[in-house]
């Protein structure tokens, strides 16, 4: 009777009659920090007022702003990977991937913005005619016209092209890292005959534009004399 009075105490205070052991607390979920510096690239000045902004990841928009000796520090977050992006103003964006996993502070070096894209450029036009045959056209020289998010221009070729675009950019702060650009272009082609004439046609287009390089492209152009250029490309090159 003693022993299994015994037993029976065993299995109440103990899970040694095969009932279940005893649940362990939750481990807490570990946060970390990112901090870092922002400095002028070329002078090394520091940066105060800089605004700095989690783009995507788990935490998503989460901001800080540089303090007087340039810092900034972003604390609670979650491990993983995003996108972190410096601005201030007269200073191209600053973009940097992260991959966190502990702590961690970031240097970062910004750079004095260009303030327009207006100038010179040069480059090539590019498109597939209704015969299947690839041409590369040289554009020798064009002036583009930049205000605010408005960018455009005229142009001439080596060959019987000439034209115009006008576009929109998504992000004129952020044309030092490439931004997108949006808007119409229009190619006219110079016909051959007595008296010579032309025939235009025009069409969205989608593309990318830095300080130094500008592509945007087409799928197709269907011109009013009924000819059709599909995969239509401009490649640009800054002369400035």
């Amino acid at each position: 009777m003693l022993a299994k009075s015994a037993i029976v105490a065993l299995c109440l205070t103990a899970s040694a009659c095969g009932g279940p052991a005893p649940m362990s607390p939750a481990p807490q979920p570990t946060t970390l920090t990112l901090s870092g510096r922002v400095t002028d690239a070329d002078t090394g000045a520091l940066l105060a007022g800089a605004a700095v902004t989690i783009l995507d990841g788990k935490d998503a928009a989460r901001a800080a702003v540089t303090d007087a000796g340039g810092s900034f520090r972003l604390t609670g977050l979650t491990a993983g990977g995003f996108t972190v992006r410096v601005r201030d103003e007269g200073y191209d964006s600053f973009f940097q991937g992260i991959t966190f996993v502990a702590d961690m502070s970031i240097e970062v070096r910004m750079k004095a913005a260009k303030q327009t894209l207006a100038g010179t450029w040069t480059g090539t036009l590019s498109f597939t005619t209704a015969n299947g045959a690839r041409q590369d056209v040289a554009m020798p020289q064009l002036t583009i016209m930049h205000v605010g998010d408005a960018v455009s221009s005229t142009f001439l070729t080596s060959g019987p092209y000439q034209g115009s675009f006008a576009g929109t950019l998504r992000d004129p702060s952020s044309i030092g890292s490439t931004t997108a650009i949006t808007g119409t272009m229009t190619v006219i082609l110079d016909l051959s005959g007595r008296p010579p004439s032309t025939c235009a046609g025009t069409a969205d287009f989608t593309g990318t534009v830095n300080w130094t390089q500008l592509s945007i492209g087409a799928p197709q152009i269907v011109f009013a004399c009924g000819t059709v250029f599909t995969d239509v490309r401009m490649s640009l090159v800054g002369q400035q």
